[in-house]
């Protein structure tokens, strides 16, 4: 049995740092839509109207995600790219991120800019609460939809606990 494993975010994360005086506040959300990720989106920008820089990223679906993400007044490539990276790099589908800057006064650079932006995206997700899973050859064997596979390991994981319901799945 072909067995494709995923991460998904179930609970939203959020975390600030702080770089030469600027504050960095970083919020991460699950999202099943682009819609639902530019409603995210302008909601954090609405929460932190007088900010600076509101810069996010998303990836949405799985096979062939839309990749979207915005530097927002930050140098090109500094701040939407990098945190864009952290998703892929996590292995997340379904997730936005926006990384809200009150600038501080000092100029950090393109590679300050480009680590604030990447720890504290990181950061957040760390914060947050990630499901691995098991999905389309599980699913496919037994003759399930996908997405209610994804739903019962969601709820099951919520009571059992992701590492006891992986357990059990990879042992059928």
């Amino acid at each position: 049995m072909d067995v494709q494993k995923y991460k998904i975010l179930y609970k939203e994360g959020e975390a600030e740092i702080s770089e030469k005086k600027s504050r960095f506040i970083a919020h991460i959300a699950p999202a099943q839509t682009e819609e639902e990720a530019q409603a995210f989106i302008e909601k954090i920008k609405k929460q932190y109207w007088d900010a600076r820089h509101n810069c996010w990223a998303y990836s949405i679906g799985e096979k062939q995600p839309a990749l979207r993400c915005s530097d927002d007044g930050e140098p090109s490539g500094t701040a939407g790219k990098p945190m864009l990276e952290v998703l892929t790099g996590q292995e997340l589908h379904n997730v936005v991120a926006v990384v809200t800057r009150y600038f501080g006064g000092i100029l950090l650079g393109t590679g300050g800019l480009t680590r604030a932006y990447s720890n504290t995206a990181l950061a957040s997700i760390e914060n947050g609460k990630i499901i691995s899973g098991v999905c389309n050859g599980f699913a496919k064997h037994y003759g399930i939809n996908v997405w209610l596979l994804r739903i019962i390991w969601i709820l099951c994981s919520a009571f059992l606990g992701a590492g006891l319901l992986a357990y059990a799945l990879s042992a059928v």
